[in-house]
């Protein structure tokens, strides 16, 4: 009688199926037994479940948050903004791998869960402020808040604002004006604000000098756009 002797050879991936189960033409490299559209490979290389469609429960298979979205498909909400990766594909058309779809400071499960917000538009009321900015600083993202606008421009005095026809006749002396051996100097700095109430400079100021004949003068600045 004559004996032959041949080696086996077992793969990671082979027990890898053997621990789910999986023998024959279901163990296969190529096999997909699941029906999610990932083959035993790649559910190997995803740590997928080859047995369970969608492995983490998020209501998208495996092979469509690889092949389609690039989502974790081990972790039902990617990208940890509150939503499932379904509900962001299905319901809201956000994006499943970016927390804050329209870039407003509020995620896009805050949005949705907490403030009723449209999570595809950064203004939800229209008026030109933020979502994440009416939120922060107590306002409604659902009101329109557009009227503070006209407010503000119509009383700019109030705000030490003025608009950009306004003419102020300003005595040398005030104002930031100084006289220094028959000149006077006048400094401008551009600021800006978010609140009208704290104010950081924009840029650098402006200098000018002027002759100043005589012990009285008057000066008006005109503000361009």
């Amino acid at each position: 009688a004559t004996v032959h002797s041949a080696t086996l050879q077992v793969t990671a991936l082979d027990l890898w199926a053997g621990g789910f189960g999986l023998y024959g033409a279901d163990a296969g490299a190529s096999a997909d037994p699941d029906g999610d559209g990932l083959d035993n490979a790649a559910e190997f290389a995803a740590g997928t479940h080859p047995l369970e469609a969608d492995t983490d429960g998020d209501g998208l298979s495996d092979g469509v948050e690889v092949n389609s979205y690039s989502t974790n498909p081990l972790v039902a909400d990617s990208d940890a903004d509150g939503l499932m990766d379904a509900e962001e594909v299905g319901t809201y058309s956000t994006d499943p791998m970016v927390a804050d779809s329209d870039g407003d400071g509020l995620s896009d499960g805050e949005e949705v869960g907490t403030h009723g917000t449209n999570p595809l538009s950064a203004d939800s009321d229209g008026d030109t402020f933020a979502d994440g900015l009416e939120v922060a600083n107590g306002g409604n993202p659902l009101a329109s808040d557009s009227w503070r606008i006209d407010y503000i421009r119509n009383h700019g005095a109030q705000y030490d604002l003025y608009p950009s026809n306004a003419v102020l006749e300003i005595a040398v002396g005030q104002a930031g004006f100084a006289i220094s051996n028959g000149m006077v100097w006048l400094m401008l700095q551009p600021e800006w604000s978010e609140d009208l109430s704290s104010w950081t400079n924009a840029g650098d100021a402006v200098l000018w000098s002027l002759p100043v004949d005589g012990s009285n003068a008057f000066y008006r600045v005109r503000a361009g756009h």
